[in-house]
């Protein structure tokens, strides 16, 4: 996580309310560690957010509590090889016995999946445009009714922005709505790519008071729900083109351990997971992309019969091994809501028992579920259930996400159909729309000021609280709302045209 990040999502969590609380420091804090190791540089950003007047009690504690505490001991540590897109040179080490409750650094964000057979892209979800004193009647109900492809088309023109086939035959587009498709079929996979950005789910969970969550950009709405719908309908493709750091089909136990100790513990930035594994489900094909964000790890020494039992099946798979550690894992992922979730993360967990075998060093040999069928009759063991294994495990790198933020160039995106749209939505309506929140606000610190020309001490303090809340009108409702008292459009951040 860069220092420019950090500074970013805390005025992602700020704009709205201008304070940044309890919840959304947790989130500031987990961030930090997405890489793992939190530099000194980050650990000064923090220490800056947390004596900033805009940090409560609550959140400040938070903080300060994250920066005294020691790093936490693990279990379960992964010493990676050079290869970085396999496990097969990666050493897995269980050290003394114990207990870790380990964070990847991301907060997913939450609706459900898209699914085709509904298309949710045609029909508008969530908050409803919050009433606005700039608003004719005309302009209060066009945004009220309109839907959101619309209104995205819309912003697009009033930008000057050149879009492929636009967001509206996006929605209708067979990929985003067949009446006929499977139930399972969605964007699940574009959901999990993206929440895996902590940046991106910032960006489309905009907070603010229930029935304000959404962005308003050139004089058009759209909700907090749509914003994460649509996330997922322009990263349909880019999401699966860009590449990967890691895809690992069929899972082992072994391999869950590693992606536990490598993705869901200290910082490693989470991993997306097939939670359907078909040969358990009798063959049938199915696909459910979930964003594993953290893991508890359990380990105990295992004695008596039940560790012969594991150690004379590996002696039987040609492992040598000493010693036999009963795991248990417990994996939380973002879990689907519904088209209309504007709460928090919503989270759901797998659980495992996994057996592992380790050589005299804690180097893991072979590992087995606790439910394999070769234990059947073994006795001494602390359990035989656990879930099923994923399907796979995939590691995107995110430069897709990273390039449409930045606005650089990237052949995973500019070689994709919905290439324009994706830049659009992402680089554009993201980072530039204004929370509803905000711009109610500015409105009614506007309407409690004096009549007529706004004095210059007042104008200073709106451009301190509201940077960039021009953006949320069009020029037209601008001039006539705000430009006789005295407030330019370009002062409050409007970008006439153009991108």
């Amino acid at each position: 996580m860069s220092v420019r990040t950090l500074r970013t999502l805390n005025e992602l969590y700020t704009r709205d309310d201008g304070r940044l609380e309890p919840d959304e420091a947790q989130r500031l804090v987990d961030a930090s560690r997405d890489e793992r190791s939190v530099t000194e540089e980050e650990r000064t950003q923090l220490r800056l957010v947390a004596s900033s007047p805009r940090t409560t009690l609550g959140a400040r504690n938070v903080i300060e509590a994250f920066l005294v505490a020691p790093a936490p001991a693990t279990p379960l540590a992964v010493l990676p090889g050079t290869d970085a897109s396999t496990f097969d040179d990666d050493r897995l080490v269980l050290g003394p016995d114990g207990s870790t409750r380990g964070a990847s650094g991301v907060t997913p964000y939450t609706r459900s999946y898209a699914a085709v057979r509904e298309g949710p892209m045609r029909v508008a979800h969530g908050s409803r445009p919050p009433s606005s004193t700039v608003l004719t009647g005309e302009e209060h109900e066009s945004a009220s009714t309109q839907p959101p492809a619309e209104a995205l088309d819309a912003m697009a023109r009033a930008r000057g922005a050149s879009l492929g086939a636009g967001f509206v035959a996006m929605a209708n587009a067979k990929g985003a709505y067949d009446p006929t498709a499977p139930a399972w079929w969605g964007k699940c996979h574009a959901w999990a790519w993206s929440a895996l950005s902590a940046e991106l789910s910032a960006r489309v969970d905009v907070g603010g008071p229930e029935g304000q969550r959404g962005l308003w950009l050139s004089g058009h709405w759209v909700s907090r729900a749509d914003l994460g719908n649509f996330l997922m309908g322009v990263a349909d493709t880019i999401a699966l083109g860009e590449g990967n750091q890691l895809f690992r089909v069929p899972v082992t136990p072994t391999d869950l351990l590693q992606a536990t100790a490598q993705f869901l513990l200290d910082g490693g930035g989470g991993v997306v997971a097939d939670i359907h594994n078909d040969a358990v489900h009798g063959g049938d094909r199915e696909v459910w992309n979930q964003p594993f964000v953290a893991a508890d790890v359990d380990t105990q020494t295992l004695s008596g019969p039940g560790a012969e039992a594991v150690l004379g099946l590996a002696r039987a798979d040609g492992k040598s091994g000493t010693t036999v550690k009963h795991v248990h894992l417990v994996g939380r992922y973002g879990n689907e809501r519904s088209n209309d979730w504007e709460g928090p993360a919503g989270m759901a967990s797998r659980s495992w028992n996994v057996y592992a075998v380790t050589d005299a060093s804690g180097a893991v040999v072979a590992a087995y579920l606790a439910d394999d069928e070769r234990l059947e009759g073994a006795t001494g063991l602390p359990t035989r259930a656990s879930h099923e294994l994923p399907e796979y495990f995939w590691k995107p790198t995110l430069r897709s996400i990273d390039a449409g933020l930045e606005g650089s160039g990237l052949r995973a995106i500019d070689a994709d159909p919905l290439a324009k749209e994706y830049r659009f939505f992402v680089g554009t309506v993201l980072t530039r729309g204004v929370p509803g929140s905000m711009r109610a606000a500015f409105e009614a610190e506007v309407n409690a000021l004096p009549p007529g020309f706004i004095q210059a001490k007042d104008v200073a303090a709106l451009l301190q609280a509201y940077s960039g809340v021009s953006e949320a009108y069009s020029p037209e409702q601008w001039d006539r709302a705000f430009a006789s008292r005295g407030l330019s459009a370009k002062a409050f951040g409007f970008r006439d045209g153009g991108l």
